[in-house]
């Protein structure tokens, strides 16, 4: 009989047990599902505020799910469109480089987010941004030194430019401003051939070129040059051999 109560008592026990977990699993349960539910519906408050206009709000509103959600979605969701805001043209608080950290980092903490693809166009877009911008930065900068006539270091800033875009502009411009710099009456060490052959490489590079027809008049002006230094040399050769 005491066998009986003793055994009794353990499945009573196993009961509370298995009940407490119960509890426990179902208050988890649905703690987690109202915070989804509650990240939805800031989700979707965020979009509006961004049909407003009110980038800041919904950039600290994603910020807000992100930090909830840091290694899990929807984390992955509001790092997209924290890179989103940061590079959307209407924002006055744009900042490319931020917007390009928010999508790599999507695409190193959720390898298998189904915005991850789209993020890696982003990335692409927003590199190719930062190279333009990089260049016409180079190019601002070396037309300021050949206003002041540093030669040299202008050409440096427009052979850097042209390494970064070798078969689309600015690189045609950069070839143009090179072959300028070759031939400026300011530089001592002038190179015709050189000039030529940069005003002759935009020709044919870039034949949609807005400084193709520029560069056809100097090839014509610097091949009457060469031609006559050519003749000139000949002449020199001409009267040596006439004096021995």
């Amino acid at each position: 009989m005491g066998r009986k109560r003793s055994r009794a008592w353990k499945y009573f026990y196993l009961c509370i047990a298995g009940f407490i977990v119960f509890s426990l699993w179902g208050c988890a349960s649905l703690h987690e599902f109202k915070i989804k539910k509650e990240s939805q519906e800031k989700i979707q408050r965020a979009g509006e505020l961004l049909k407003q206009g009110d980038y800041d709000g919904y950039l600290n509103m994603n910020e807000d799910l992100y930090a909830l959600f840091p290694d899990r979605p929807p984390g992955d969701e509001a790092l997209f469109n924290i890179g989103m805001v940061y590079g959307h043209k209407d924002n006055p608080g744009k900042n490319y480089k931020k917007s390009l950290q928010m999508f790599k980092r999507l695409t190193h903490d959720f390898p298998t987010s189904h915005l991850r693809e789209e993020a890696t166009i982003w990335i692409g877009l927003l590199e190719m941004i930062e190279q333009e911008r990089n260049a016409y930065v180079s190019y601002m900068r070396s037309k300021e030194l050949i206003r002041k006539n540093g030669l040299h270091k202008s050409l440096k800033e427009y052979q850097k430019i042209l390494s970064r875009f070798p078969d689309r502009p600015p690189g045609d411009e950069a070839l143009f401003n090179i072959g300028l710099i070759y031939i400026h009456n300011d530089n001592p060490k002038k190179k015709y051939k050189e000039s030529l052959q940069m005003f002759k490489k935009l020709v044919h590079d870039f034949p949609q070129s807005d400084y193709i027809e520029e560069a056809r008049i100097w090839i014509g002006l610097l091949e009457v040059i060469e031609k006559s230094k050519q003749a000139d040399i000949e002449i020199e050769e001409k009267k040596k051999e006439l004096t021995q």
